[in-house]
C-alpha cells in the first residue's frame, strides 16, 4: 500500500483522506489480481458478479443468521 500511495503525491497534496484515494483505485481502477478473473475485472465487478439476487436470503455460515438482499 505505502507503494502505490507514494505513486499518487500530487493527488494526495490536495486531498484530505488519502486512504480514500487509495480506496477508490484500489478497488474501482486496478485490475483484479486473482488468477481465477484473468485479468478482466476490477474488484467491483468482481463483488456485483458474485452477489445473490435482490430479495433472496443469505445465510452467515458462522452465526447462523440470516440477512434479506436488497
Amino acid at each position: 500500500m505505502q507503494r502505490k500511495l507514494s505513486e499518487f503525491e500530487a493527488i494526495l497534496m490536495r486531498t484530505s483522506n488519502p486512504m480514500d484515494l487509495f480506496m477508490e483505485w484500489y478497488n474501482y481502477e486496478r485490475l483484479h489480481m486473482s488468477p481465477y478473473y484473468d485479468g478482466r475485472e476490477i474488484p467491483w465487478q468482481a463483488f456485483q458478479r458474485k452477489m445473490p439476487p435482490a430479495g433472496s436470503v443469505v445465510v452467515d455460515e458462522q452465526i447462523k443468521e440470516e440477512y434479506e438482499v436488497k
